[in-house]
């Protein structure tokens, strides 16, 4: 609807300059018909394959872009909540005793509408409006003519001609069966004849089904100023039109008596006709009346050169108009801008959030008024490592999964500041897969001010990286980077980064900062060639005040088609579940009131999940975490079908930068419990997944490290650097792997050395078969 919208318009600007300037110089037969390009545009909402011309689509994209996240735009619509909020938690609590879940109580789902949600229920009652009051005018005016029609009869007419009293000017009315409806003033015998030739000329061209299609665009585009006036311009161009028919019949002395009746007949109106009126009457302003006497007065032949570029330039901006935007160059979604290209940040005056401080004493910067780490700062600023982020605390309320997860973070020298960030769940309820960010800077007197607000998909990772080696340590989540340039903030969205400046690009389903922190991995999907949908991976790096979207180089070996035979066996281990723990986090009564889980963390700091049963005849289900829990540097999350078992998956990392994290599995039955049979590693939480990659039913984990599948009752794993260095002589480095559900492989990133010998980036497929694993070209 947008893309019409904005080519008509653009389409209908030109022509009324063309009429301006071609305005004595071409016929007005010619002015009117080059309105049914703005019918077909308004009225057949479709575009032409791209054109080698500049389409107006192709230069308003980023606009476009723009508009549609503005009216995309979540606008949350308050309801009275159910009951008071539920108190605050503290992060870690001993498990005892179950809570009875009807102590609590959540507040109604806010009920929410974006604006274009808004602007459609806007324009569709307006539509249906201007239908009735369309119909209406024309039943009316046609039940007023049925009433006080006579019959006139004239000799040789080929159109049934009908008498009125109840007419300002003499009209032609009907579609299907047209008729000549007079005015008495009009039957005088100086000028029957010309009114009849009038009427006759608008028969010939069609100007009721014009009409018609006028009042129909009027009806869709009644919110649109531009089609008024070209309903309106159009209109006039159709009298205009109809004199310079009519009077090619008529020679000198005809045409001086034809004006004469025009001047007789036609009223004058200070207001235009009703455009909605599917009728052709004489009516005019004083201007156009004056128009079509001096047109009829002085008659001038048309200039040839100018009707030759006058219709050139509206084919050239019918081609600019309905042109579809350029086909992308499919091995292309590779550019690089300048942040002078980007708008800067400018963070809201309060958080979106309001309920924040229900959970935080932010004034406190602390439970209990803790010291803030920023106060033991030893030495300046610049003489620190780099930014650090702290959890603090974890507020799990009676939600599902995130849904009332809170968290607060310490940061130290993130874009020159030090402070904390709060992280909520989205709200509405539609956005609760996605997490929050409220970044809050504070100064040495202790004053806190809202810096930024980012987000993240639930569950992804919240990571700090110095991209560009300024010093400067960057904000990441897997939806939006966050940075600073010579004391200027910017806000780069993925998505709309790559839907603006590459249009084979169709949506974004993963970014993550690679293994090495070089650059951000992002892998999505994209159009090819033929039109078919398929994966990609792009690398976006930060140098210096730059931004570059690059393809990683395929790899240059053959395929490789590795055998169950060369691969390692995995040897599973038997350990049963550990105790003593020293705290444990529990997400309980969110999920079940028969069973719930949770997760300890030993005194060595290794985290284990953990089942509590009403009684021991309840079965688990296995499917009630679908986004898992996290909790800082805590990861829970459980598995119907993986690697042949179902159970629960408990990660964790000792870093203080949230990296290299450690994965075990465990399975459960009700024999034996819970008993961990696996260990993985990963270098980033983003970088784990559960995925089925070859279909059999049974899912597959994956890591940036790792990957361990099951055939034939075995469980396998691949290290890839190892896999890679075995079987790629070419292969020097792997910067990290990431999993491609779209086209069900592992995809490897990293460099290798090409047949010049020099060391170039490449990304290379795993897939796995039956019989083994095949190393993609």
């Amino acid at each position: 609807m947008k893309e019409v919208v904005l080519t008509a318009s653009v389409l209908i600007l030109a022509l009324i300059l063309f009429r301006f300037l071609f305005r004595t110089a071409i016929p007005r037969r010619v002015q009117y018909a080059l309105w049914a390009l703005v019918l077909v545009r308004l009225l057949v909402p479709v575009q032409l394959p791209a054109l080698p011309v500049v389409s107006v689509l192709d230069v308003s994209q980023q606009a476009g872009q723009q508009l549609t996240a503005v009216l995309e735009r979540p606008v949350e619509v308050p309801t009275q909540p159910a009951a008071e909020p539920i108190p605050d938690n503290t992060q870690t609590q001993v498990i005892q005793d179950i809570p009875n879940t009807a102590e609590t109580s959540t507040p109604l789902p806010a009920s929410t509408l974006s604006l274009a949600q808004v602007l459609d229920v806007v324009w569709k009652v307006g539509m249906v409006a201007m239908a009735a009051f369309f119909l209406l005018a024309n039943l009316r005016f046609r039940l007023r003519l049925k009433k006080s029609r006579v019959p006139f009869p004239v000799e040789g007419c080929p159109l049934p001609v009908y008498l009125s009293d109840r007419l300002s000017s003499p009209c032609l009315v009907g579609l299907v069966r047209p008729a000549i409806y007079l005015t008495p003033a009009a039957v005088q015998s100086d000028r029957l004849d010309y009114v009849l030739l009038h009427e006759r000329t608008h028969a010939k061209h069609l100007d009721p089904l014009w009409a018609l299609l006028r009042c129909v665009c009027l009806t869709i585009y009644w919110f649109h100023p531009l089609v008024w006036a070209a309903a309106i311009l159009s209109r006039t161009d159709c009298e205009l039109a109809c004199d310079e028919g009519a009077m090619a019949e008529l020679d000198h002395s005809g045409r001086l008596a034809y004006g004469r009746t025009l001047l007789a007949l036609v009223p004058v109106r200070s207001r235009p006709t009703n455009p909605l009126l599917a009728a052709t009457t004489m009516t005019s302003g004083k201007r156009q009346l004056k128009d079509r006497i001096t047109r009829i007065a002085h008659q001038k032949r048309p200039i040839l050169a100018a009707v030759l570029a006058a219709v050139v330039l509206a084919g050239l901006a019918a081609a600019c108009t309905f042109s579809g935007p350029r086909t992308a160059v499919y091995e292309d979604g590779i550019f690089t801008l300048s942040l002078s290209d980007l708008s800067p940040y400018s963070a809201p005056a309060v958080p979106q959030n309001p309920t924040i401080e229900q959970h935080f004493d932010l004034d406190s910067y602390g439970e209990g008024g803790e010291t803030p780490p920023w106060t033991m700062r030893e030495g300046p600023r610049s003489e620190n490592a780099g930014a650090m982020l702290f959890l603090h605390s974890k507020q799990s309320g009676s939600g599902e999964g995130l849904q009332e997860t809170y968290q607060l973070f310490y940061y130290l020298d993130l874009m020159g500041t030090d402070g904390f960030i709060t992280s909520y769940p989205g709200v509405p309820s539609e956005r609760q897969d996605e997490w929050f960010y409220d970044l809050f800077a504070v100064d040495e007197e202790g004053n806190r001010s809202l810096l930024a607000e980012t987000y993240g998909s639930a569950g992804g990772q919240l990571l700090t990286q110095d991209l560009n080696g300024d010093g400067k340590e960057e904000l990441i989540t897997d939806r939006q980077l966050l940075l600073q340039w010579e004391d200027t903030l910017y806000a780069v969205n993925y998505a709309d980064l790559l839907a603006q400046r590459w249009p084979a690009f169709r949506t974004l389903e993963g970014a993550r900062l690679s293994a090495r922190g070089s650059c951000i991995l992002l892998s999505g999907t994209m159009e090819d060639e033929t039109g078919t949908t398929t994966s990609f991976l792009r690398t976006l790096t930060f140098s210096g005040d730059t931004l570059t979207v690059d393809q990683p180089a395929a790899g240059t070996g053959e395929p490789v088609a590795v055998p169950l035979e060369e691969l390692t066996v995995y040897e599973e281990l038997s350990d049963p579940q550990p105790e003593p723990w020293r705290e444990s986090i529990r997400f309980g009564s969110n999920f079940d009131d028969q069973f719930y889980f949770g997760i300890y963390t030993l005194e060595d700091g290794t985290c284990v999940p953990r089942i509590t049963l009403e009684n021991d005849d309840v079965v688990p289900s296995f499917d009630r975490l679908p986004l898992g829990v996290v909790s800082g540097n805590r990861w829970l999350d459980d598995f119907p079908a993986l690697l042949g078992y179902q159970g629960l998956l408990a990660g964790w990392s000792n870093d203080s930068k949230e990296v290299n994290w450690t994965i075990d599995l465990y399975r459960w039955n009700q024999e034996e419990g819970l008993v961990r049979f696996l260990r993985a590693e990963s270098t980033l939480l983003g970088n784990v997944r559960i995925l089925d990659l070859n279909g059999d039913g049974d899912c597959e984990l994956i890591t940036d490290k790792q990957l361990f599948f099951r055939q034939d009752g075995t469980i396998y794993t691949v290290t890839y650097a190892d896999f890679l260095k075995e079987h790629w002589p070419a292969f020097r480095s792997l910067d990290t792997a990431a999993a491609d559900p779209l086209e069900g492989c592992v995809v490897l990133a990293g460099t290798c050395q090409d047949e010049s010998g020099s060391t170039v980036s490449f990304f290379r497929q795993l897939y796995l078969e039956d019989s083994g694993l095949i190393l993609g070209d």
